[in-house]
């Protein structure tokens, strides 16, 4: 069983009107729900089950008009095609007719007319918790990525699509074996964070690898939940019994390497990951004198060169292809150096 309330008032209280679902071949136990990307509706979509009773595993589309929640089925049913239930559901929050499905048994789907048809991944993914399901995380900034998150025990436990789902690359570098339950993105979407059954973790996009988030104070505990709050620039967590954890980003600081003296000299580009012709960069402390700027592709070659001043707009060559490029810059024998990823 599961079922879905409504509050047209939630701080005055009072329940409106609520649904439950009945049916033979049901979700996760709790099964995912999402909001319809049109604000002005009180109306969401719930995987799993059937909203007549009976078989199969459908998504349901619930709305609540005049007190009353009508449901009814998408047309797809998940359980038919692929033999297992639906564990996971996102929209894509750059276009609202794009929704994500995954499936109990690694299938994953993407529909590009809200829900009505559906086509599968050529690559499985992992399964989901049996209770939770599984983590989709689409992109705000670049329209055809999205992370995909589960059972990682057996196989990777993060996956990345650049391509809209048709295919997933693991995504792990850093991370243990373990499952993981939830993920966020920033607002810049220069990091991922991930609730793991082995604690809080953070990738560096730049860098494509993982970070343990524990530090002396975070409770070694499973981590069920993550969330970005924009506003505070706060992750917060939530754990299985040991309460909410929040992680507050003070500063984001570029890592500087180099054979001189650079303990005072910083880099900074945006965005990053770039998916345009031209980045920003600035250099702190600002500098009177130019610079100059070298961009190495991941073999380590030389691939463009030129003077900067500590505030500068650069314009990418366009032969680069997508990938992670040093940028290193010098200031009268002071190097410093970043990382940057190009995805077009």
């Amino acid at each position: 069983g599961g079922w879905v309330s409504f509050w047209n008032s939630p701080s005055g209280g009072g329940l409106t009107s609520s649904w439950e679902l009945k049916s033979e071949h049901e979700s996760v136990w709790i099964p995912p729900l999402v909001a319809d990307p049109d604000p002005s509706k009180n109306r969401v979509y719930m995987a799993g089950g059937n909203a007549n009773g009976g078989a199969g595993s459908f998504i349901l589309e619930l709305e609540e008009v005049g007190g009353q929640i009508t449901s009814k089925n998408l047309p797809f049913d998940f359980r038919a095609f692929s033999g297992g239930e639906v564990s996971a559901l996102a929209f894509s929050p750059t276009d609202p007719q794009r929704m994500y499905a995954a499936t109990t048994n690694g299938y994953f789907f993407t529909s590009s007319d809200k829900g009505l048809t559906w086509n599968t991944s050529v690559t499985a993914v992992p399964g989901g918790q049996y209770l939770y399901g599984a983590a989709i995380e689409p992109s705000r900034l670049y329209p055809d990525r999205v992370f995909f998150a589960g059972s990682g025990y057996s196989n990777p436990p993060v996956f990345i699509s650049n391509d809209g789902g048709q295919t997933f690359a693991s995504y792990n570098d850093g991370l243990p074996p373990t499952l993981v339950l939830d993920l966020a993105l920033n607002a810049e979407e220069t990091m991922l964070f991930a609730g793991t059954e082995s604690g809080p973790y953070v990738c560096i996009l730049s860098e494509g690898k993982w970070y343990p988030m524990l530090g002396s104070s975070a409770p070694v505990q499973r981590y069920w939940s993550v969330e970005y709050l924009p506003l505070q620039n706060r992750v917060r967590f939530g754990t299985y019994g040991r309460g909410i954890w929040d992680f507050a980003i003070e500063e984001e600081i570029a890592s500087t390497t180099g054979p001189e003296d650079i303990s005072q000299t910083v880099i900074k580009v945006w965005p990053n990951p770039t998916s345009q012709g031209t980045v920003q960069l600035s250099i702190m402390p600002e500098q009177i004198s130019p610079g100059e700027l070298k961009v190495y592709d991941g073999r380590g070659k030389l691939v463009y060169r030129r003077n900067i001043l500590s505030r500068d707009e650069v314009e990418l060559p366009g032969h680069l292809t997508n990938g992670i490029y040093l940028f290193q810059v010098d200031f009268k024998g002071s190097t410093t150096s970043t990382k940057v990823l190009l995805a077009r």
